[in-house]
């Protein structure tokens, strides 16, 4: 038994995530600093954030404006940033602004997605 939790621990360790991730596919765009949207699509959403393909460079100082559209939902506007990116397939990890009060819609979205209402 030992042996199993020893090769297994680290696996363990790294799949404990803070957030439910929900994979969904759907588009998104994203106000960069007032320049033309870009157009990405999700890969997962989370009450935390989300993760995006996106074929145009974002960039990872900048606070960026993501527009969702939710299914059963009204088009949502967040605050976010990017916290790191996988160029092997154009993957961004993008976080909310913790203090943008419209990402707890996205988290009652998800509650209602997983019926936890």
């Amino acid at each position: 038994m030992l042996k199993v939790v020893r090769a297994t621990h680290l696996l363990v360790i790294h799949e404990l995530r803070r957030y439910v991730r929900i994979p969904v596919a759907l588009p998104v765009e994203i106000d960069v600093g007032g320049q033309v949207p870009v157009v990405a699509t999700t890969v997962e959403v989370s009450s935390g954030g989300i993760s995006i393909r996106c074929l145009a460079h974002l960039p990872k100082s900048d606070p960026i404006r993501l527009m969702l559209n939710l299914p059963g939902m009204e088009k949502l506007t967040v605050r976010a940033s990017v916290c790191w990116y996988r160029e092997s397939d154009k993957v961004y990890g993008i976080r909310f602004d913790s203090s943008d009060e419209r990402r707890l819609k996205v988290r009652a979205w998800i509650d209602q997605y997983l019926e936890i209402v």
